[in-house]
């Protein structure tokens, strides 16, 4: 098993390289998306493990947009 910690805008990447897992912080929240492309990628479709790809880094950049973590005070603010 070859297990790669990684940003996950590089996931199909890895699983073109051969990763059969990864560790990134989003795939506790959006796990499929990973899924469907280490599926796609192991089934020799690569353009749909891309399109898979572009979706997650897609939905990581709206969520990312004002900054890569939540700040002590924002949480105590709600």
């Amino acid at each position: 098993m070859m297990i790669y910690t990684l940003c996950v805008q590089v996931l199909a990447g890895a699983f073109a390289l051969g990763c059969d897992s990864a560790i990134a912080t989003s795939l506790n929240m959006l796990p499929s998306p990973s899924f469907r492309m280490l599926a796609a990628m192991r089934n020799d479709r690569a353009s749909e493990a891309l399109q898979e790809q572009k979706k997650l880094s897609d939905i990581i950049r709206v969520i990312t947009h004002n900054g890569k973590c939540l700040k002590k005070s924002t949480l105590h603010n709600t």
